[in-house]
């Protein structure tokens, strides 16, 4: 976190373990969840994003994507940037976001968030 803002690393749905055949909105609801997971740990949540970065192996698959964000994200949506990319190995998609850091503060305190973040 930095003036008032949290930004997350690019995560994708994919795991070590998985099948090269995972369907797309399974890896799409995966990313999102791992997503959701990462702002927690800071005390944020979803409807803190301001803008989402998402990159696509194969930018038809874009309905997809967008039902199952429609399943983490409600009105009104962040900013978004999509491109389509060619991402590596298996993986179809990659997101990152960036959140209202002030809106942790509020909740948890500052004290709590600087306590998350230099304990890892």
């Amino acid at each position: 976190m930095y003036a008032g803002m949290c930004w997350t690393s690019s995560l994708t749905g994919r795991s070590e373990a998985d099948a090269p055949d995972v369907p797309f909105d399974v890896e799409c609801r995966r990313a999102l969840q791992r997503l959701r997971s990462a702002l927690s740990t800071v005390g944020t949540v979803l409807d803190d994003v301001l803008t989402l970065s998402v990159a696509l192996r194969d930018p038809t698959a874009l309905a997809i994507f967008d039902a199952v964000m429609a399943e983490f994200f409600t009105a009104p949506y962040p900013a978004r940037t999509l491109i389509g990319a060619p991402l590596d190995g298996a993986v179809a998609v990659s997101a990152q976001a960036v959140c209202r850091a002030e809106a942790v503060l509020r909740r948890v305190g500052a004290d709590r968030v600087l306590e998350v973040v230099f304990s890892r």
